[in-house]
């Protein structure tokens, strides 16, 4: 994809069908790592009883992370995500720390169900959220439900709507390779949207990047990113309607228990009934 201005294409599609497959969502989050990953899984394990073998699906994949620290724990893994370029990232992370033969990545949408069932699903780190409509929120879970196993749990890792609220931090500054990144956040009615602007602070027309030089990356660039902010009763609501039980909510990914107004995110750990 094109990693200059915004064209008429790009702004008919939502959001997130572009933005993951930007350089600019790459050199943004190259920090992040799959920590959150292995604490819950300490945490499973813990606390849980969740142990490999088991076969597992990371919906909503993105790059993999998650994906690839839960095959390196033992788990074989199916991970799923729209970006093409994401999946791209993945299957070479996977590679890289030879883990290929223990995780698949697939590309396809989260509101239609694989034809495989799973152990368990992990939906991590606020992938939930993103469509315009929210019954396909709802359409997701129906999906989560139909791929799970008769005694299969479901993780669902997102945003704590009052913590956000409470802790919203409007504007930040970053500096990342090559660009300054001008970030804005708001509320607007039950969703949190993040502005981001880059500039570039160099005269070299190449970025290095953590994929090494990128080329022929633009002056400016805009990017945006909307997530809904479900309360924790709309979660409960929606569980109990496809059939799911929550057995544990925590607030952290150490299993640390949920608080309502401390918790930064609200994790629930669910089994079939």
């Amino acid at each position: 994809m094109p990693q200059g201005s915004d064209t008429s294409s790009q702004e008919s599609k939502p959001w997130y069908a572009t933005w993951f497959d930007t350089q600019f969502y790459k050199l943004l989050y190259a920090h992040r790592d799959g920590q959150e990953a292995l604490q819950l899984v300490d945490w499973l394990e813990r606390d849980l009883n969740i142990t490999p073998p088991a076969h597992v699906l990371d919906l909503g994949c993105g790059r993999g992370r998650h994906s690839v620290a839960l095959a390196q724990r033992g788990f074989t893994v199916t991970g799923l995500d729209l970006s093409s370029q994401s999946l791209k990232d993945a299957r070479l992370k996977a590679e890289q720390v030879q883990v290929s033969s223990s995780v698949t990545f697939l590309q396809g949408d989260m509101r239609e169900a694989l034809p495989t069932t799973f152990d368990g699903i992990f939906n991590l780190f606020t992938s939930f959220g993103y469509f315009v409509d929210p019954m396909d929120d709802r359409r997701v879970l129906d999906a989560v439900v139909q791929m799970m196993a008769t005694d299969g749990w479901f993780l669902m890792d997102t945003l704590n709507p009052t913590w956000v609220v409470a802790n919203l931090q409007e504007s930040e500054e970053q500096s990342i390779p090559g660009y300054n990144v001008h970030i804005k956040r708001s509320l607007h009615v039950d969703r949190v949207v993040k502005e981001m602007h880059f500039e570039k602070h160099t005269t070299r027309t190449a970025v290095e990047g953590e994929d090494g030089v990128l080329e022929d990356l633009p002056e400016e660039y805009h990017a945006r990113e909307e997530v809904r902010l479900h309360p924790q009763s709309w979660f409960e609501k929606q569980f109990g309607e496809v059939g799911l039980s929550i057995e544990v909510m925590a607030g952290h990914y150490d299993g640390q228990p949920f608080d309502s107004q401390m918790s930064s995110r609200m994790i629930f750990f669910c089994r079939k009934r």
